[in-house]
């Protein structure tokens, strides 16, 4: 039999963002941590292996050992899928021997209510050794979509109070207000500490990526998801004029990841796609920069993460969206513009001719 062993506390990542929220926390806290990797974490191998390097948790652990829980989630057929997740749940203790078989922690570290979140609270109950969750920010969804970030009443203690660490509370305040069955508590930013910052250095292996020089850039989007044809060219028509105002050398383009469309050869494209923004806010000088997108809510992490504001304009006004608009994307930009030292620099032009006098203001002040 196993020896029992109790930790201060364990974290649940299933993205790469996750994982260096949980990096700060963990080093800011000074709690002794686990930390269980989702195998669908994107190269998840190459980053556990770094992982264990920088000291940062005492255990790190790939998910996927528990093969009959991975395997139960990729069935394609659903009712099949739901009939293998229910074995896996009637032997949870089984299921989960060989990653959580022994251990017991005082905290449970989740940035959502995930299939393997539900699986190891399942099992913790299942030995009778229940953790108080814990939420810490997994960026835009933290704060515009908080029922997401609320615990099974299962899981959680009657009358518990729901601890969240965000990059922003006062982000999270303006879009939600305040809620006495909440604890919101700040999460230091990315790089206030060199611990942490040394860590997510050797994780993601900063010093190999390409950093951006270029004054602008244009976070695509994946046109065909969120707008219909007509609405594509006008898109793609506006950025190309955007590109020759500015002139296309002063342009970097940083493309979705699935985008692999020709649409912007000639162009300087960023490359590689699948590096996150949020690591190019840390290793570029994204407060000097220009970033234009549609509505991708990656704009937020400079403000968030780094306390850096670079100038944003975002287009969603101007061009028609499958899915309309519900006030939910207004709302989260226009508060995320209350939280800037400078507001003016966050731009939502509601008119083509709007969006060309920003530009030619911002380089008016740039040539003085």
């Amino acid at each position: 039999m196993k020896k029992r062993v109790e930790k201060d506390a364990a974290y649940i990542c299933t993205t790469p963002f996750q994982l260096m929220s949980a990096v700060t926390l963990a080093v800011s806290n000074g709690e002794t941590a686990d930390v269980f990797i989702d195998p669908q974490f994107r190269e998840n191998e190459k980053y556990i292996k770094r992982l264990r390097k920088t000291g940062v948790f005492e255990r790190v652990t790939d998910l996927g050992r528990d093969t009959g829980a991975v395997r139960a989630r990729n069935v394609k057929n659903k009712y099949l899928r739901g009939l293998r997740i229910k074995l896996i749940h009637l032997n949870i203790k089984g299921a989960f021997r060989k990653s959580l078989g022994g251990h017991r922690y005082k905290k449970l570290y989740t940035s959502n209510n995930s299939y393997f979140f539900d699986l190891m609270m399942r099992y913790f109950l299942a030995v009778d050794a229940r953790p108080q969750v814990v939420f810490f920010d997994d960026g835009e969804g933290s704060y515009d979509n908080p029922k997401c970030r609320i615990p099974n009443k299962k899981y959680v203690s009657k009358d518990s109070v729901t601890v969240k660490y965000l990059y922003s509370p006062e982000l999270y305040l303006k879009m939600n207000g305040r809620n006495n069955r909440e604890d919101i508590r700040p999460l230091p930013l990315m790089d206030h500490d060199k611990r942490v910052r040394k860590a997510i250095d050797l994780i993601f292996d900063t010093k190999k990526i390409p950093v951006v020089g270029e004054p602008l850039m244009i976070l695509d989007t994946m046109r065909e998801t969120c707008m219909d044809e007509k609405t594509a060219k006008d898109y793609s028509e506006t950025l190309f004029k955007v590109c020759e105002k500015i002139g296309k050398n002063n342009v970097c383009i940083k493309q979705h990841p699935r985008d692999k469309s020709d649409t912007w050869k000639g162009y300087n494209i960023y490359p590689d796609s699948s590096v996150p923004f949020e690591l190019l806010c840390m290793t570029s000088d994204v407060d000097k920069k220009v970033i234009i997108t549609l509505s991708s809510t990656a704009v937020m992490m400079p403000k968030i993460l780094f306390g850096k504001e670079p100038v944003i304009i975002l287009l969603y006004k101007l061009f028609k969206m499958k899915i309309a608009d519900d006030g939910g994307r207004d709302k989260i930009y226009k508060q995320l513009r209350n939280i800037y030292q400078n507001k003016k620099r966050v731009l939502i032009p509601e008119t083509q001719e709007e969006l060309f006098s920003y530009l030619d203001e911002l380089g008016k002040r740039r040539g003085r």
